[in-house]
């Protein structure tokens, strides 16, 4: 089957490599989105004339008010010279205009009536570009508003029948042809008809949500071609002639900026990255290069572990943001969080939670990577994974294990992940756990102003979780071995309790023999643990001399 490009790859891939030559297409929109729906029109039209293939332009607008004449002068100007762009024009007899002194142009006298129109339709195919079918001459037809036409012309099943004979034409030459149609201008069942006798059409449409306005296009069908029908989110810049569809958005900081200013109600704006322009949502397309790479190198089980940690701190950052700017609580957290990760081309996201939130499950539909990532034959989603576990801790107040179900990267439709609540034993309090201390090893000096500074970002970021704990020095006993093992998933035995000391012994401590270091980024981390929940400590640790990985701990009032 012979297909069309757009010029735009990732519509290609969502319309299964592109559209099939005979094919006519109808982009519907929303008024908000007709504009937008105009522009891709004119996109696809200019990347057409681009490649140096043929254009017919019916237009309902002057022909120099065209997005080709408009935006891109000079491509227009060398398809006119080269015999490549030609209009059939239905503004001009409006205004008293009966023929054009360019012969690349034909004024229709009659616009409004339609077997007059498709006569001209028909003899200018066929005298101007000789009536060749494709590949032997590849035309594409751009009809710049179908619905200006069911406007004027009063009379929607007359356009439809145009509209039927036309797509009849277009058939019988191979060639393809393009038009939009506002969906609020007409009623509902004209639309559907429509939409039946198209062979391809892509919606766009916007969905607001908690005051943030998201875009999407999806593909409804494509002449029968496979092809991806899910949301996926874009963005427009119509001066510079770009469409970007999912992890494309993202391919310049200020793209992202543009797209991750959340408009809320008010005059409130936030920005979804820090002072210094570091993502706080890694972009898809970084996300990609990162697998893709690994994956390459056979490096992925070694990375697992720190992209899931970057996940998580991403993910518990923006969940704060939600919470502490916006105040929002629980589900909505969870749901803002998540739709940050649709914006940024992760795909189509839902989640699901029972009432006590024991159990949290996540789907990712329509990932933009499903060709790149299933050769992998494992789970890859190590980011996302993180992502969900720390925004569902500060959604939910509770610590979760995420399981990654189903994966693009085993060959799987969608992303599954599994969340389940970590059940904490007795009264104690909900522990904010930092996994993977061994990455930090590179990041933190054992020089006393960065591990000051982690310290203190430590307790602040846990006052709250441990908000109304009240601990003594006397009560460290009956809370520090589920802390240990919690937050280092290692065991501790009480050797000694004195007044002003408290003695451990830990057992496989996967720190032994590995330097200094990561001792003092643990020992500082459960000292500010302590001091979140309302007593200062000093915590040294000591390795006992023998092959069995064990460590002594002393705990010391401050």
């Amino acid at each position: 089957m012979a297909l069309a490009s757009t010029g735009i790859a990732e519509l290609d891939k969502l319309l299964g490599g592109g559209v099939p030559r005979g094919s006519t297409v109808l982009i519907l929109c929303e008024g908000q989105n007709a504009q937008e729906a105009s522009a891709l029109l004119g996109i696809i039209c200019l990347n057409i004339l681009e490649r140096g293939e043929n254009v017919i332009l019916l237009t309902t607008d002057p022909p120099n008010e065209t997005f080709p004449q408009l935006y891109a002068p000079e491509i227009a100007a060398s398809a006119l010279r080269e015999n490549r762009l030609f209009y059939i024009d239905l503004f001009s007899s409006s205004m008293g205009v009966q023929t054009s002194e360019n012969s690349n142009i034909v004024v229709v006298e009659k616009p409004h009536d339609l077997n007059h129109v498709f006569y001209h339709v028909s003899m200018f195919r066929d005298d101007k570009l000789k009536g060749i079918p494709a590949p032997g001459m590849k035309v594409s037809w751009i009809y710049n508003q179908l619905s200006t036409t069911i406007f004027t012309v009063s009379d929607p099943d007359k356009v439809l029948r145009f509209i039927w004979n036309f797509r009849s034409k277009i058939k019988t030459l191979r060639d393809v042809a393009y038009t939009v149609m506002n969906v609020e201008m007409h009623p509902k069942q004209v639309v559907e008809t429509a939409k039946h006798i198209f062979d391809t059409v892509i919606e766009l449409r916007t969905t607001e949500k908690d005051g943030t306005s998201i875009k999407h296009l999806r593909v409804l069908k494509n002449a029968g071609l496979p092809c991806v029908t899910d949301l996926v989110t874009y963005s427009v810049d119509i001066q510079s002639r770009k469409f970007l569809l999912s992890s494309e958005i993202v391919t310049s900081f200020e793209e992202f900026r543009k797209m991750l200013t959340m408009d809320i109600p008010g005059i409130l704006k936030l920005p979804l990255y820090d002072a210094y322009a570091r993502f706080l949502v890694m972009p898809a397309n970084q996300i990609l290069n990162i697998i893709k790479k690994a994956g390459e190198d056979n490096l992925l089980e070694k990375v697992k572990d720190f992209l899931d940690y970057a996940g998580y701190e991403n993910g518990r950052a923006l969940a704060q943001i939600f919470k502490e700017k916006y105040k929002l609580q629980g589900d909505k957290i969870a749901e803002s969080c998540l739709a940050t990760g649709t914006i940024v081309g992760w795909g189509n996201i839902s989640l699901k939670a029972d009432g006590d939130k024991l159990k949290v499950i996540v789907r990712i539909k329509n990932s933009p990577f499903i060709s790149s990532l299933r050769k992998l034959k494992q789970p890859i989603c190590f980011i996302q994974r993180g992502f969900i576990r720390g925004v569902l801790d500060v959604a939910y107040g509770f610590h979760y294990y995420v399981e990654e179900t189903k994966c693009l990267g085993l060959g799987d439709e969608e992303c599954e992940f599994v969340a389940t609540k970590r059940i904490v034993s007795g009264s104690s309090p909900k522990i904010s756990g930092l996994e993977s201390l061994e990455l930090l090893e590179p990041l933190i000096s054992t020089s006393k102003v960065k591990l000051e500074e982690f310290k203190e970002n430590t307790i602040r970021k846990n006052k709250e979780i441990f908000k109304g704990t009240n601990l003594t020095f006397q009560k460290i006993p009956e809370k520090m071995p589920e802390l240990i093992l919690s937050c280092l998933g290692q065991e501790a035995t009480l050797l000694k309790q004195e007044k002003e000391n408290i003695t451990y012994q830990i057992s496989n401590c996967r720190y032994k023999n590995k330097g200094k270091t990561l001792h003092d980024v643990c020992t500082t981390y459960l000292e500010a643990l302590l001091e979140a929940m309302g007593v200062k400590t000093k915590i040294g640790v000591s390795e006992l001399p023998s092959t069995e990985n064990k460590c002594v701990l002393k705990i010391t009032k401050a």
